[in-house]
Order: C-alpha cells, then structure tokens, then sequence
C-alpha cells in the first residue's frame, strides 16, 4: 500500500510536470488537436529565407522540433494518466496487478510496472 505523504508529493511533482510540459509545449508549438501531426501540437515552422541552404535549415530545424514535441507529447501523457490514476486509485498498482515500489515511484512518479514486470 502506497503512503499518504508518497501520494501527495508524487500528485505535487505530476501536477508541476504537467504545468511545466504544457507551458513547453504553449510557448513552442501550436496546438492543433488532429490533423497531419500526431497528438494536440504541432511544432512552429520557421521560416529562414527562400535560399536553397536556408530552405533546408529550415526542414532540419522542423525535424527536430517535431521529435522534441512528440517525447514532450508522450511525457505529457504519462503525467496525465498517473493523475488519473491517483484519482481512481489505481495508481502504484502495476500494469500486471503487482504493487508498484514505493522507491521505484519515488524515483519515477509515472511508472506503470513494478520492477518484476519492467521491461
């Protein structure tokens, strides 16, 4: 069984990385919901100039923007699902049906598994 002050300060850390993630996201993407792109955001596109070398800085920096805001994306709902979970509670119980650790929760808020099932 998960203690009390375990839970809060986990909820605590989870709601300021979800603050902190979307404040990320707000400020360097835009949100889009679905479309081409998977997830809500979509990285901004420069625009560099219409030079051929400035053309492809510009796909390059695009390239990287989108792959930083897809492990945002996905970090975002690992957070939100562990909220969730906390609030149906079901949080600290492995994907399996084991107990979470308390240290391995301590260490990552967001785990899913217990160390005997982690991969």
């Amino acid at each position: 069984m998960i203690s009390k002050e375990l839970l809060e300060e986990n909820k605590k850390k989870l709601l300021d990385e979800q603050k902190r993630i979307k404040t990320v996201l707000g400020h360097e993407d835009i949100k889009d919901g679905s479309g081409e792109f998977p997830g809500e955001y979509k990285p901004k596109y420069d625009e560099l100039g219409n030079e051929e070398g400035e053309n492809a800085s510009e796909v390059e920096n695009f390239g990287n923007q989108l792959s930083v805001t897809e492990n945002l994306e996905e970090q975002l709902i690992r957070v939100e699902s562990a909220l969730a979970k906390m609030e149906n509670g079901t949080y600290g119980i492995c994907a399996q049906g084991d107990e979470i650790e308390e240290g391995r929760l301590r260490a990552n808020p967001t785990a899913e598994t217990c160390m005997n099932h982690a991969q």
